[in-house]
């Protein structure tokens, strides 16, 4: 019920003597016999002050365009096309020891920006498994994989690169077989 009408309940009691106006009158008083109330409205029209509420809803009104506020047009963000459709380089490594192995080192004077990658247990025991550039770098994308489990991540827009000359490794926390591919390039 709207607000407007919650104020015009009125309690009733689960016994009730005297009596009660609902379209009709009856004499309750002093009776035990059953009431039925048969003449209950089969429909509950809205008052006519809420009828104007009502919204017509069709799906020829739907608008074909979504434009966004102005307020919000600043927040988006320039993609270029070249950004997508560049042919990345894949660079690929099984590391079976302990430590670090790497995976890609960049041209001389050049750094590697990784856009993808994938890593994968495929070996029979859990092992922890993190990237990082130079051997003593920071250990990113850590996790302990279990026997034939991995995980992949998309890096494209992020630019997750490393520092001029610097060597992408993967490492191991104990011996066993992981597998890596990464997809990037060379700026």
């Amino acid at each position: 019920l709207p607000a407007s009408q919650v104020a015009d309940l009125k309690e009733v009691a689960a016994s009730q003597s005297g009596t009660w106006t609902v379209g009709r009158t009856w004499n309750l008083s002093s009776s035990t016999d059953s009431v039925n109330v048969g003449n209950f409205p089969s429909e509950y029209p809205l008052p006519a002050s809420q009828v104007s509420d009502l919204k017509t809803v069709s799906v020829d009104n739907f608008p074909s365009e979504y434009p966004l506020p102005a307020s919000q047009v600043s927040d988006l963000k320039q993609v270029s096309v070249s950004d997508l459709t560049k042919v990345s380089t894949i660079k690929s490594v099984e590391a079976t020891s302990a430590g670090t192995t790497a995976v890609w080192t960049p041209a001389s004077g050049k750094k590697i920006r990784v856009k993808f990658l994938m890593v994968f247990n495929s070996g029979t025991a859990n092992n922890t498994v993190d990237l990082r550039f130079t051997t003593t770098g920071q250990a990113n994308f850590k996790a302990t994989l279990a026997a034939n489990s991995g995980y992949t991540i998309n890096l494209i827009g992020t630019n997750w690169e490393g520092g001029t000359d610097e060597t992408l490794y993967v490492n191991l926390g104990s011996d066993g077989t992981i597998n890596v591919t990464v997809m990037g390039e060379e700026v």
